[in-house]
């Protein structure tokens, strides 16, 4: 199988700091036109006064997180950026980062990536259970790739579990409840979805689902279309995630 990276992320170097851009687009013009996405973007972190009394990272984790993931890439190029964030102070954000790297993970990283990172934030950090016990988790996607071969083997197991984590008691040793798959509401652009939109049929190339991936997986009777939220954008195509 291979596995590639897809970045959507900037890092950029001011005079007065360093900036970082995570957004759900592309790096390419047709993404970030008449398409409608998503973009964080963080304060100018400064240049650590005293590199010897702190290290820069925040109560989230972030700076060793970003790092991490930068390293993750294993390139040389990248090496001059890895010192950047290290000799910078990111103790002000506010945010968490769920990065996603190829591979099979285990033993200790295996937390470290992807939906099981995110299990690991919310069930340190996620609201309680009896808040959010009625709450339905909600997905939107605008492409399908291997989902396995049942919906209940991995969508609604391992993906649902992690997405529907909650707030565990400190020191407990139990994980959050299997969800049902009732549950779970997933979100997916129909075809009069793309003919309406702004750029019409053309902008079905930003919605990738094969054939193959078709035969391979039985798509499960709770994806549903885009809701109905009327704003400016609402005819702009979804995001390429």
């Amino acid at each position: 199988m291979t596995c590639t990276y897809n970045r959507k992320m900037m890092i950029l170097l001011y005079d007065r700091g360093l900036r970082i851009v995570i957004h759900t687009a592309n790096l390419i013009q047709r993404d970030w036109h008449q398409k409608t996405q998503g973009i964080w973007v963080s304060p100018i972190f400064p240049k650590l006064a005293d590199p010897m009394a702190s290290t820069g990272d925040s109560e989230t984790h972030f700076k060793h997180d970003i790092y991490e993931y930068v390293a993750a890439y294993g390139l040389t190029a990248l090496q001059e950026w890895l010192q950047l964030i290290v000799s910078h102070d990111l103790s002000t954000a506010r945010v968490f980062l769920i990065g996603s790297v190829p591979g099979r993970h285990t033993s200790k990283k295996l937390f470290s990536w992807g939906h099981m990172k995110l299990r690991k934030v919310l069930e340190q950090n996620g609201p309680c259970p009896k808040t959010v016990k009625s709450w339905p988790v909600i997905g939107q996607f605008s492409s399908i790739g291997s989902l396995g071969p049942g919906a209940d083997v991995w969508l609604c197991g391992e993906w649902l579990r992690s997405l529907g984590s909650t707030q565990q008691k400190q020191g407990s040793i139990s994980a959050s409840p299997m969800l049902s798959s009732s549950h779970l509401h997933l979100i997916f652009p129909t075809v009069d979805n793309v003919r309406t939109s702004l750029e019409g049929y053309p902008a079905g190339g930003s919605i990738p689902y094969s054939a193959n991936t078709a035969k391979k997986t039985t798509i499960p009777t709770f994806i549903l279309p885009p809701m109905e939220i009327r704003c400016p954008r609402t005819n702009s195509s979804n995001a390429s995630y």
